[in-house]
């Protein structure tokens, strides 16, 4: 794929190595940092854009706020707009957690940060050790946390807009698992790793 596209990871606030922060995490707030990074960098569009669960609002919103910017889209356990309207959010368990893995007890949970990258992906073993790492050093920041208050209302936004046309290859977790689950998410709002995916052309 690096022979034919140049693959760029943009990190929002608060996740992966980026820093962290309490600003309000709108949905305008997040897409114009994304943009400027990009801009910044220098990597200009139209982008293929590849978002993963809550950055699947910010992807359809790109899309309907600046819809000559991005060529498609690719979703991978992307979420929709109409499911967070929906969604209950368990905040005072998603703030007790937090505090867990801030005093480092979720490191003695066995497998906890061993997701498919891990297990079943191409990582070298020093890769395994910084992913560890990163997952228990940035999982529920403070950026994460305000950006889950607001994903209702970031949805809403999302919501009252129709979607332009566009190409889309969307990877979902099996549906007939989320019906057993009643949902693709855990009761503590956090998403459940599970390894069948479809591949959905729309």
């Amino acid at each position: 794929m690096a022979s034919d596209y140049r693959v760029v990871v943009v990190e929002k606030l608060g996740y992966g190595f980026s820093d962290d922060g309490d600003s309000v995490r709108d949905i305008d707030t997040i897409l114009e940092e994304t943009r400027e990074a990009l801009i910044e960098s220098k990597i200009d569009g139209p982008y293929v854009l590849c978002p993963h669960s809550m950055s699947g609002i910010e992807a359809l919103y790109w899309v309907q706020k600046y819809p000559e910017e991005i060529k498609a889209i690719i979703g991978l356990d992307m979420a929709f707009s109409e499911y967070y309207e929906k969604m209950k959010i368990n905040l005072p368990m998603i703030k007790f957690l937090r505090v867990m893995i801030n005093l480092g007890v979720a490191r003695f949970v066995p497998g906890l940060a061993d997701g498919e990258a891990v297990k079943n992906g191409t990582l070298t073993d020093y890769e395994k050790k910084v992913y560890r790492a990163v997952f228990y050093n940035r999982t529920l920041t403070d950026a994460m946390l305000s950006e889950v208050k607001m994903i209702k209302k970031n949805a809403k936004k999302v919501t009252e807009k129709s979607i332009p046309e566009i190409p889309m290859l969307l990877f979902v977790i099996f549906l007939a698992v989320c019906m057993v689950l009643g949902s693709c998410w855990g009761a503590f709002g956090i998403a459940i790793p599970i390894t069948v995916y479809l591949s959905v052309r729309l």
